[in-house]
């Protein structure tokens, strides 16, 4: 088998071809990142300080916040359709 040298070379490994021109921006979807915090972890906590504040016992937050997960859960999951019998037949109600 014979190979080629450039082949045999990027399989090697080298130093990368250095790139021309502007650096490429960051992604359109992605928030920045504001003074190295992130922004969900901000409003979280901010949740949770408030939940403390008003109820005061850590296990009760916990509980509140379980729930309102498995809230959020549910209402992310399509709804199942329903049928009934009619006659010989089911129909979607």
């Amino acid at each position: 088998m014979k190979f080629s040298k450039k082949v045999l070379f990027m399989q090697e490994g080298g130093p990368m071809p250095e790139e021309q021109g502007a650096p490429m921006p960051a992604e359109a979807g992605a928030p920045a990142p504001q003074g190295g915090e992130d922004p969900v972890a901000g409003l979280a906590g901010q949740l949770v300080e408030m939940l403390m504040q008003q109820v005061g016992d850590p296990q009760m937050v916990a509980a509140i916040l379980q729930t309102a997960l498995e809230m959020v859960a549910q209402a992310a999951q399509p709804a199942a359709p329903q049928f009934q019998r009619n006659g010989g037949k089911l129909q979607r109600i």
